[in-house]
């Protein structure tokens, strides 16, 4: 069921677990992340990063699922026993990463740390 949190509308898969993991996520400075509305061209700037990524190569960019590329980190897994910020603190360093938070539900490091960042609004 949705939800309002802080003038934010949330549906059912963003719990309060996630949200509150995510002000304290580890944000790394080699880190690359995608940030858009949902619906917004997500999986495009997901693709492109990706094969940007991969020097540009697309063979290697498409050897694994666009789905385990990227860290949803605000997508609630009923399936999965880790949160998805727990799935990604254990990520080797250069993490590609996706949310779809709003600024005032994002990392708080984001703003202390330099990582890249792909942003559609």
């Amino acid at each position: 069921m949705d939800r309002i949190v802080d003038g934010v509308r949330y549906p059912w898969v963003i719990s309060d677990e996630i949200l509150t993991a995510m002000e304290t996520f580890e944000v790394r400075n080699d880190d690359i992340w995608v940030i858009t509305y949902p619906k917004a061209g997500t999986t495009w700037m997901q693709e492109i990063v990706s094969v940007l990524f991969h020097g540009c190569d697309f063979q290697k960019a498409d050897e694994v699922s666009i789905l385990r590329r990227f860290t949803f980190l605000d997508l609630n897994r009923p399936n999965y026993l880790n949160l998805p910020t727990d799935i990604a603190r254990e990520r080797e360093s250069r993490r590609l990463l996706k949310t779809h938070l709003p600024h005032q539900h994002m990392a708080k490091q984001l703003s202390v740390k330099k990582p890249k960042v792909g942003l559609i609004v």
